[in-house]
C-alpha cells in the first residue's frame, strides 16, 4: 500500500469543490468517502460497488440520484483518491486491512 493516507480535511475539501458538468457528490454520501479513504472503514453496498469498479453491484444498489451521478463518483476517485484505494474488491480489502494494522487490529 502507498504510504500516503489522505487527511479528512483534504478529502472533504476535494468533495466540496469537485464538480462535473455542474454535478457534485451529494452531501449525505461524503462522510462515507472520508471514512473509507481516511480510516479504511468499508462503506455500504453502493459506494463499495463504485470503489470495486463493479458496475453490476453499483447499478443494482444505486438510488436514482446516485445512478445519475455515477460518472461524478468515478471521476472523483480517478482525480482525488489514491490509486491503490480502489479499482477492485482486492484493493478495498487491502486498503481497509492496512488501516486495521495501523490501529493494531489482527
Amino acid at each position: 500500500m502507498n504510504d500516503w493516507k489522505p487527511k479528512p480535511e483534504e478529502i472533504n475539501g476535494a468533495l466540496e469543490a469537485f464538480t462535473i458538468h455542474g454535478k457534485t457528490i451529494p452531501e449525505h454520501m461524503r462522510p462515507a468517502f472520508v471514512r473509507y479513504l481516511c480510516d479504511g472503514i468499508i462503506p455500504g453496498d453502493f459506494l463499495r460497488g463504485v470503489l470495486a469498479n463493479d458496475l453490476r453491484a453499483t447499478v443494482m444498489t444505486a438510488s436514482d440520484e446516485n445512478l445519475e451521478l455515477l460518472p461524478v463518483y468515478v471521476s472523483f476517485l480517478d482525480n482525488h483518491a489514491p490509486e491503490d484505494a480502489w479499482g477492485s474488491r482486492k484493493a478495498i480489502r487491502e486498503w481497509a486491512a492496512a488501516f486495521a494494522r495501523d490501529r493494531g487490529a489482527p
